[in-house]
């Protein structure tokens, strides 16, 4: 019988296993075994895994296997309570996908190196330490955490570990809810209505694929679990009966006797010397021998010696450099058209446009009632007169328009599931002839009220509606594209008209739409695509949680380079443009007004910053998102600013990176190196962490602000060493601005003043006054022509280090 149970208090416990072979084990908890020493030879759902010295598997409950030891074993089995995961995680539908018989062995440091802390405290723990059981409850839990962080696997339709047939899944299922309820009073009737059976049917289905009936099997299941607790001497035999599931001690003590042919205090009283207690404990004599043997030729691993800093080295020389495109600043979006006749709105944009740069402004919903021009009307009477005035603003502010075409609907999103506004938008054109006639007569309009100059500069994107692409044909998309590029550039030929790929709507596969366009006559003269990251996909079954931890960041890199790939493969020869682009399409998620954002825009800015023309930010302001409720300081909006102006870590983000030079010295992830060919020098770093599995097992909409500190997969700082060559020497002076959890973060300034949420007008501006950086400035000396910077930065924390050379008076005399 293994030896690895959990009393009702335990989070973990572990225990050298004792007996060499086990055949069809299961446990309704998680089991981890470690082979110390020999080999073990472990068989779960069809197939067989060999794990030798420093192995480790994990076996999740209700998994039944197997396992056979060689002759001298030495293998520690951990068991880990599923009712504590369940306290602090989304647990249905969560698997543990831990072998290191598959995969690098470096993907298991982290782990192991917990299992390892452990072991050392064996004795300790047996001997009832109190200090040690404390001390060892801290690592069960970061063991919990490690184990959800880095080895989690999300299951998106409950089945078995290893592809299983249908009716293999079924028995599965059912053994499951036998398994997690034995504890309980369930009944047949209880598992036909779960499992939309009839009762009859039910019963002839496990008496088939069990071997028995349901009574005799729960029976079974009890009395297993019992016999466990019955070790237990402090544990009364009837309290074992009771937490067991059987209704009373009689019917306890009389299913007892049936199977073992005594009482259950008989059966206590007797088991030692049953079971060969002395060679038992002879065995586990020699097994506890070799436990201090082991300890005494293992060292500490290398990694338990590491700090929990990041290190990070650049180096770089003046003499070569690269020009660097600036693809962040170029464009913004704002939001419905009608939006912009707001004054609040207007304020806004000019304040991101004066601070940030912005040039183009991306607006949509162009033909909204409240437009009033009658868009589809087939009288070629139309009204401009609102369209006029939000034109007549971003002209005399020198912005330009950036139309995005079509018929998209008015989405707001609280959670992946949970709309704040979702009105579809019907087609207005009854025809494409119809359409064309409605963008001749008002880019007419354009160009005689703004001129050609100032018109041709504008861009209009056409939206890929999933209506526009028909079954196989996917031709009226094209048809429309062509009819409207055709009208506009009738009148102004070098107006940038472009096509649009939202993956989400998946009418269409990217590299279908690119082969077709690329055969067609009239071309895009750019491509738009949307980039947003969503948390999986209903097709897959699997998702590891932990390459989801990962790739935030990476994502967008990848998405792009697949993109700009598959535009050169057919020779579209054709800029692209990220129309629309976020960490999340949800509009009440803390995490948008929080240091996290900051650096996850820096880092993926700093990637991409050669992958596409512009890259628009999904949104300028948090005033895009209305409510029928009055807003609050913060709600979790994507905006770059709040509803009171008062500008967020994303918004520095961008305003550290504009303040780069025009040449590049060197990029890393997180790390970026400029200059400006006159003796000044940029940096702009950042220290982003990953959200971790808790943040992806909830809705956005539900997390708090006291929560996000603690949902990421490291908190390690960063130690950032940059040496530049050739560089000349004299004075510098280094001044570094800072956003971070202590300084200029409006949500953590918000934080320490309570959260409260009717500040008044004073108490707002005096939030908007400590919201920015924190600026350091020192003196430096190159010498030898070469110039090193040292960066410590703590989690969350982005930074811009401009070094410039100070002339002394001698020089300029």
């Amino acid at each position: 019988m293994n030896n690895l149970y959990l009393n009702e208090d335990q989070i973990m416990d572990f225990e050298l296993l004792k007996e060499r072979s086990v055949q069809n084990y299961f446990n309704t908890n998680l089991v981890l075994y470690y082979v110390l020493e020999g080999e073990m030879t472990l068989s779960t759902g069809g197939e067989t895994f060999c794990l030798k010295r420093g192995d480790f598997i994990v076996m999740n409950a209700f998994w039944h296997h197997s396992y056979q030891m060689t002759e001298h074993f030495l293998v520690m089995g951990f068991v880990m309570s599923v009712a504590e995961l369940v306290k602090y995680y989304e647990f249905d539908n969560v698997k543990i996908q831990c072998n290191t018989t598959i995969g690098e062995p470096k993907q298991y440091e982290n782990i192991q190196k917990l299992l390892e802390a452990c072991i050392r405290n064996y004795y300790g723990k047996r001997s009832g330490n109190g200090r040690i059981l404390v001390h060892l409850n801290g690592i069960y839990y970061q063991m919990m955490e490690t184990l959800m962080l880095e080895y989690a696997v999300y299951v998106i339709n409950e089945t078995t570990h290893f592809n299983p047939s249908e009716d293999d899944v079924r028995v599965d299922e059912i053994l499951n809810y036998i398994h997690r309820n034995y504890k309980n009073q369930i009944s047949l009737k209880d598992l036909a209505e779960r499992f939309y059976m009839s009762t009859s049917y039910i019963s002839r289905y496990i008496k088939k694929k069990l071997g028995e009936n349901f009574g005799g099997y729960l029976t079974g299941l009890r009395l297993d679990a019992s016999v466990r607790e019955l070790q237990d001497k402090e544990k009364s035999v009837a309290r074992i009966a009771m937490d067991n599931g059987f209704p009373n001690i009689a019917s306890f003590n009389k299913a007892f006797k049936e199977r073992y042919g005594m009482s259950p205090k008989a059966f206590r009283e007797i088991q030692d010397k049953a079971q060969g207690q002395e060679a038992r404990e002879s065995m586990a004599n020699e097994m506890e021998y070799r436990l201090l043997d082991y300890f005494e030729h293992e060292t500490p691993s290398q990694s338990e010696k590491e700090e929990n800093v990041i290190y990070k080295d650049l180096e770089a020389d003046t003499q070569n450099i690269t020009y660097l495109e600036k693809s962040w600043n170029k464009m913004i979006n704002i939001g419905r058209v009608i939006s912009l006749l707001r004054r609040d709105v207007q304020e806004h944009l000019l304040f991101l446009h004066k601070s940030l740069g912005f040039e183009y402004v991306r607006i949509w919903d162009l033909y909204d009632e409240e437009m009033k021009m009658n868009a589809g009307g087939e009288d070629g009477h139309h009204n401009f007169s609102k369209l006029d005035k939000v034109l007549d603003f971003l002209v005399e502010h020198h912005m330009r328009p950036y139309f995005e075409l079509g018929f998209k609907p008015n989405i707001l999103m609280l959670s992946s599931h949970i709309f704040l506004h979702n009105e579809p938008r019907e087609i207005l054109f009854s025809s494409e002839d119809s359409l064309q006639r409605f963008f001749s007569v008002m880019m007419v309009h354009f160009v005689n009220r703004y001129g050609m100059k100032e018109v041709s500069g504008w861009y209009f994107e056409q939206w890929c509606d999933p209506r526009l692409f028909d079954g196989e044909n996917e031709g009226r998309y094209f048809q429309v594209f062509e009819k409207t590029s055709a009208a506009i550039k009738a009148v102004a030929p070098e107006i940038k008209v472009g096509g649009a790929f939202d993956r989400e709507y998946e009418c269409i596969d990217f590299e279908r739409l690119i082969a077709r366009w690329s055969r067609r006559m009239i071309q895009p003269d750019f491509i738009g695509v949307y980039c947003f990251q969503t948390k999986y996909r209903e097709e897959e079954m699997w998702q590891s949680l932990h390459n989801m931890t990962q790739d935030k960041v990476s994502f967008v890199e990848n998405y792009l380079s697949n993109k700009k790939q598959i535009i050169e493969k057919y020779d579209m020869n054709v800029p692209l443009i990220v129309s629309e682009w976020n960490m999340t399409v949800v509009n009440r998620n803390v995490v948008n007004d929080s240091c996290h954002k900051g650096t996850y825009i820096m880092d993926v800015l700093m990637r991409i910053h050669n992958m596409a023309d512009m890259v628009g930010y999904w949104f300028g302001t948090d005033l895009f998102v209305e409510t029928e409720e009055s807003p609050n300081i913060l709600d979790g909006c994507c905006g770059l600013i709040s509803y009171h102006g008062i500008c967020k870590p994303a918004f520095y983000a961008i305003e550290f990176l504009n303040r780069m030079g025009d040449y590049l010295l060197g990029r890393q992830e997180d790390l970026m190196v400029t200059m400006d060919g006159y003796d000044n020098y940029m940096i702009a770093c950042c220290n982003h962490k990953n959200l971790d599995i808790q943040y992806y097992m909830q809705e956005e909409r539900d997390l708090g602000i006291e929560q996000i500190s603690m949902m990421y997969t490291d908190i390690a700082d960063m130690r950032i060493h940059i040496r530049i060559n050739n560089v000349r020497n004299g004075f510098y002076h280094v001044k570094v601005r800072s956003i971070s959890l202590k300084y200029g973060s409006v949500q953590d300034e918000w934080y320490r003043m309570g959260l409260v949420e009717n500040l008044n007008a004073q108490d707002i501006d005096y939030l908007r006054r400590i919201s920015t950086p924190r600026i350091t400035i020192y003196e430096y000396v190159v010498s030898s022509n070469i110039l090193e910077i040292n960066i410590a930065l703590s989690p969350h924390e982005m930074q811009y280090v401009h070094i410039f050379r100070q002339i002394k008076e001698q020089e300029s005399m």
